[in-house]
Order: structure tokens, then sequence, then C-alpha cells
């Protein structure tokens, strides 16, 4: 009897796999856009921004290099991830995917203008290569390039988690553009303005609540790194939803599919989450060691922990106490870049620089300038949050005084309308005589602050506890800033 013959299973494409572990980035103003794509339009568009440099300055090469480049193989493999499953011609596919990013408008909002912009510009096929080429539209690269900051980084594989729905990819990409806020809450006036943005169709909130929210209560926090909670606003007098209020949390890191887990994925847990800024050093230390040829395997050794490469401990020890280990890595690089003629022999010199801590007097200078200039922004951000942290005491105080007032003024019905009697009295200026009485109390803050302090004097203990607590917490936010500008010397 003649032996069985076994084959393998198909191994999937090695440039497929690297796909999945590219990145796309995008000024947050662009992720809170709003725009309707279907899930292949939306995983296409990320395909292509995951083939550029967010550095590269806007309009600074010329239009046949701003075309981006995929294989037919490169693209099925991307759009079709799951080999038993056919979508028939690709060129069909590719065809209706560009005609809906060609033709479906982008409302997009910025601090001088609002536009309407598209995706994609143009496109074309060689047959010679198999290979298509695309181009972005002139008026959407200014949020796809030259990024300074207020962009976000996503890996292409959590987009394939999310491939089913368009809306949880964009509330995933909407809610975590939002995620340095701390804590602090995400208010949507009218929640049509979110299911706006993420391109859902439902009219009524309860589909929209059931269909999306719930969905993604659940799935977001399986499937990527945040989770959320969110509150409804009711309109005033009524129990018709009006708005929402969201508060985002990163609870875990970007995590690779276990069939891409290797040294990458253990570095990247290791590095836990990385802020925007990181995580753009870490693409720009890549991109330089990868051009020099260096071998995958020792750029993530170096990556991992440079440190172990200095081949002196008296010098690791000193440098350690200097260097972060991406700060480290960016010197050497920069020391290197420094050399003349060191074309051919980058190589060997970044890594000669790396084993013996070589630096230029200039590099090390411009190290110390940085790390005073990031020491003041981190000042600043802390400075920063601290008064995120006020305003969001004080709007919580302010909430917890209105519930406690409207509670008077529901045991005691007559008290309301003697009080804004007395008030009007009192401060005519602010009481509009064209405007009902519920109307003052809503839309005159002059007037509404009087009518609380009015009633506060008429019944201090009830808010007694509140306003302890308040100037409790705010002594404590004082004193945190007060460490801060002067901090204690021992």
């Amino acid at each position: 009897m003649g032996m069985k013959k076994t084959t393998s299973p198909k191994k999937k494409p090695k440039q497929t796999t690297q796909l999945q572990n590219g990145k796309a980035t995008q000024a947050n103003t662009l992720i809170r856009a709003k725009y309707n794509f279907k899930p292949r339009e939306n995983l296409f568009a990320r395909l292509l921004i995951s083939k550029l440099n967010p550095r590269e300055e806007v309009g600074t090469y010329d239009p046949k290099k701003r075309r981006i480049w995929f294989t037919m193989e490169e693209i099925m493999g991307y759009l079709q991830p799951n080999p038993k499953k056919k979508y028939g011609s690709l060129y069909a596919d590719i065809q209706e995917i560009i005609h809906g990013l060609n033709n479906k408008p982008i409302e997009i909002i910025t601090d001088d203008e609002q536009m309407t912009i598209y995706w994609i510009g143009s496109h074309g096929y060689v047959p010679e290569k198999k290979s298509y080429w695309f181009k972005l539209t002139e008026d959407i690269e200014p949020f796809l390039l030259h990024l300074k900051g207020n962009f976000s980084t996503f890996p292409l594989f959590i987009y394939q988690r999310l491939r089913r729905s368009s809306h949880l990819m964009r509330l995933f990409e909407v809610l975590y553009s939002y995620r340095n806020m701390r804590g602090g809450a995400v208010v949507y006036d009218h929640w049509e303005d979110l299911r706006d943005q993420i391109g859902a169709p439902y009219k009524q909130y309860g589909h929209f609540k059931d269909r999306v929210l719930k969905k993604a209560l659940k799935e977001l926090p399986e499937k990527t790194p945040i989770r959320f909670e969110y509150e409804e606003i009711k309109k005033t007098g009524s129990r018709k939803i009006e708005g929402l209020a969201f508060r985002v949390y990163i609870h875990k890191p970007f995590q690779m599919p276990e069939t891409q887990q290797g040294q990458q994925a253990k570095l990247f847990d290791e590095l836990g989450f990385l802020t925007d800024a990181e995580q753009q050093l870490l693409e720009d230390i890549l991109n330089s060691l990868r051009r020099w040829g260096i071998d995958e395997s020792i750029i993530w050794q170096i990556v991992e922990n440079p440190f172990t490469f200095i081949e002196t401990v008296e010098v690791r020890q000193v440098v350690q106490t200097e260097y972060s280990r991406f700060e480290y890595i960016w010197n050497k690089i920069q020391y290197t870049l420094s050399v003349p003629n060191i074309a051919k022999s980058a190589a060997a010199y970044f890594m000669s620089a790396l084993k013996n801590n070589y630096q230029s007097e200039a590099l090390s200078k411009s190290l110390k300038n940085a790390k005073a200039s990031v020491k003041r922004k981190k000042l600043e951000q802390a400075l920063n949050q601290i008064e995120d942290e006020r305003a969001s005491l004080n709007q919580k105080y302010s909430d917890l005084t209105h519930q406690v007032m409207e509670g008077i003024f529901e045991s005691i019905p007559e008290l309301k309308q003697n009080i804004f009697a007395q008030v009007k009295r009192n401060a005519p200026n602010w009481f509009n005589d064209n405007l009902s009485a519920e109307e003052q109390f809503d839309k005159r803050q002059m007037f509404y602050a009087q009518v609380v302090q009015a009633i506060k004097k008429q019944h201090p203990d009830s808010f007694e506890l509140i306003e302890n607590e308040w100037k409790n917490q705010r002594e404590i936010l004082h004193q945190k800033e007060l460490d801060l500008i002067a901090p204690k010397t021992t």
C-alpha cells in the first residue's frame, strides 16, 4: 500500500501579515468628522493611510510619488483574511469600494471652516505589475500628514476584529480619540451628532441604543483597548433622551492576534499602552533601523532593551539613569546620522555607538534641552489635568445642587414660585418679561444663580454635606497644584 500524501496547511503570505501589523494614523479632527462608509470601505481607507508617514510634510513631494501602491495579492489578503470566503471579482470589489470612497462626502469642522471632502482622488491598475495605485485627495492630506499632535494611531488588526460593523469601527475611533480627557466627560448635546459621526442609520434613539451602544458596551472592551460608560441626558421637563455623555478608559494595551504574536507582541505587552508621541518615536526608530538593513530580530532586541548591548557595566548603569530606552536608541540614530559619508556603513556605526555610548557634544546639549522641554510639557499637562478635574468637580457640585433644589421644590410646590417672585423683586434686570417663569429658570443664568442662592439661605442644612465635600475636594486639588508648582524639598 502506498503512503498517503499529506499536505501542510497553507501559511498566510508574509506580506499580508505585515499589512495586518501596519498602523493607520489620523488627525482627531478627521476621526470626529461625519461620514457613512460600509465596513469594507472603512477597512480599505485605513489600509491606504497605513502606507503614509504621518510626519511627512504636506505637498513636499511630486504627484507621482503620492501614489500609494498595493499588489493584487496584498489587497486580496487584507480584504479577504478568511480563505474559505470568496467575494467574487477582486477588480469589481475594488471598483465598488473606490466608488464609495470617491463619492461619499466627509463633513468635517476645523477651527476655521466647515468642509466637505472625499477620501480618494484617483486610482489605477498596472497589469504588468498586477498592482493598483491610489491617490488621496489634496484636501484630506493635511489630516493625515505633518501631524504634530492631537492625532490617533490604530493597528490595522483592530479593524479586522470589528470588520462586521462600520458603526463599531467608527465608534471605537471616535471614543479612542477622546482617551486623553482622563475621566472627563465627552458630551453630545444631541445624540444624533454621534449617530451622524459613525454613519448609523437609526432615526429613533431606542434603536440606536439597542443596536449600537449596547453592542459596543460588550464588544469594544473585548476587542479593543478601551471601555466606556455613558449617561443619557434628558430634555428639560421631559422623559425624551436628548444627549449623551461618555467617559472613556484605557483598560489594556493593543494586543495582536495570537497568530501574529511573537517577539513583537511580547514587547508590546511589556511596553503597555504607548502615548501617541511614543508610538511615533517607535515608528521612526523602526524605519531608520530597517532602512540601514539591520536584521529584524536584532531590531526588536534593541527596542526591547537597548541597554543590554552596552559592553561596559559602569557605562550601562550611568546610561540607564539618563535615558529612557527609546531616547537612548534615538540618540544613537542621530549620532550615526551626524557622521559624514556614513551611508554604506550606517548599520555598523550605529551598533558601535549603541554598544559604547558614542555621542557628540551638540547632541548631548540638544538632549538636555529636549529633556527640559519635556519636563515643562509634563508640568503643563499635569496642571491642565488638575484644571480638568476642577471643572469636573464644579460640574458635579452644580448637578448635585440642582438635584437637591429640585427635590425641595417637589416637596414644597409653592416655594418655587415664592422664590422666583422674590428674585424678580430683588434683581429685576435679570428677569425677562417675555419669558415664562420656567424659561427664566432654564435660560437666564444670572436669574438661575440667584434662585440657587435664595434656596440655600432658606434650607442651608440640605446643602451642607454637598458644600463641605466640594470645598474639601477643591482644597485637595489646590494643594496638588501648589505641590507641582513649588514641590517640597527634603
